[in-house]
């Protein structure tokens, strides 16, 4: 074969060489990303980012906010890595578990898929662009705890509010704590009506102890021990005391959790009723 011939076919077999490199250049460097993550190491992870990438700023914040309170674990897989030497289109399937460091090291899977593009930067492949962006933005599970946390300090609060009763029973505590129920809760008027006779027969005191917080961005399941004591109105002595474990189903609505489900359904049936109708 003459050298004519040949020049085309050894450029072609460069090309596809220096592809392949490229290839599996970038897959390093979303392994090395894993890792930065896994590490806790929030500068590492970014500085594989190109400080153009648009939104970096709030990339490189959230990023530095999730490692400080979550460990994140990633596994990553590939849908499509394409383009040349110097400039490559990727798209992940990203799962990431990102768990915090504190109580009961609440947990929240976290799963998108990614598209990337990365670009040749002196020598060095960069991430240029990102989406989603605000993937690495810390979880809400704290939020989501605290729903049910107000919920339980709700019943113990001093009853201040009578206007929602016929004669002066009040109802304050029972309004604070159906503030963290979806009303379209199936028998949310139930659930109500049995928390306002407890309120009715006695003083309230109620906490709650985490057990587990566990789900994702918009659903997330909360188990908990929960104490309630009815203590007599007139001479401050305890009737009855009550503790279980629930599990809370809490969801998304806008930017609120709200709870909506719970169970076992019978912890709030006023003292004497039996067995609590379903709701």
């Amino acid at each position: 074969m003459s050298a004519e011939r040949l020049a085309p076919i050894l450029a072609l077999c460069l090309a596809c060489g220096l592809r392949a490199d490229s290839a599996l250049d970038v897959h390093t460097l979303f392994e090395k990303a894993a890792a930065a993550m896994a590490d806790r190491k929030a500068a590492a992870f970014v500085e594989l980012f190109d400080p153009a990438t648009p939104g970096f700023g709030r990339l490189r914040s959230q990023v530095e906010t999730l490692l400080k309170t979550n460990d994140a674990e990633s596994t990553i897989e590939w849908r499509k890595n394409e383009g040349d030497a110097e400039n490559r289109a990727v798209q992940l399937n990203w799962l990431l578990e990102i768990t915090g460091r504190n109580g009961a090291a609440p947990v929240t899977h976290r799963r998108a898929e990614v598209e990337c593009k990365l670009a040749k930067k002196a020598g060095e492949w960069r991430i240029v662009s990102f989406t989603p962006l605000d993937f690495f933005a810390p979880p809400q599970a704290e939020q989501a705890w605290m729903v049910v946390m107000t919920a339980a300090q709700g019943l113990t609060e001093a009853n201040t509010d009578t206007s929602a009763n016929s004669g002066d029973t009040p109802a304050a505590n029972t309004n604070k704590f159906m503030q963290a129920f979806d009303p379209a809760l199936p028998g949310y008027a139930q659930l109500k009506d049995n928390v306002l006779a407890l309120e009715q027969g006695a003083d309230i005191e109620s906490s709650v102890d985490l057990v587990q917080n566990d789900g994702d961005d918009q659903v997330r399941t909360i188990v908990v021990e929960w104490l309630m004591s009815l203590v007599a109105h007139d001479t401050s002595v305890a009737m009855a005391q009550r503790s279980e474990t629930l599990t809370c189903r809490l969801e998304k609505r806008g930017k609120s959790w709200r709870i909506t489900s719970l169970e076992p359904r019978s912890f709030f049936a006023p003292p004497g009723a039996g067995k609590s109708p379903p709701y």
